[in-house]
């Protein structure tokens, strides 16, 4: 469990609030994705994946964007495999 942060007067953990966050970070986006930080940065890289850069150096991730993005990249359960001849 993560540490716990004090908001309006009751504790939250980590995940609470990040639950409740519209902007996610690269950490916090490669959570709610299930993916790692390094293949998050790949997709910035070549631009795959929705992001919004502040400044020069700062990523953040609107967590409705990268839910869309995650549903369009989905196959839906069905897996194609090619048959060799």
């Amino acid at each position: 469990m993560a540490l716990n942060s004090e908001i309006g007067g009751s504790y939250m953990t980590t995940e609470q609030i990040t639950a409740q966050t519209k902007w996610l970070g690269i950490e916090s986006a490669a959570r709610h994705l299930g993916l790692s930080i390094s293949y998050i940065r790949k997709l910035v890289r070549t631009r795959r994946i929705p992001f919004t850069r502040v400044g020069d150096k700062v990523l953040r991730f609107e967590r409705g964007a990268l839910d869309n993005w995650m549903a369009a990249q989905s196959c839906g359960g069905e897996v194609k495999y090619a048959r060799p001849n």
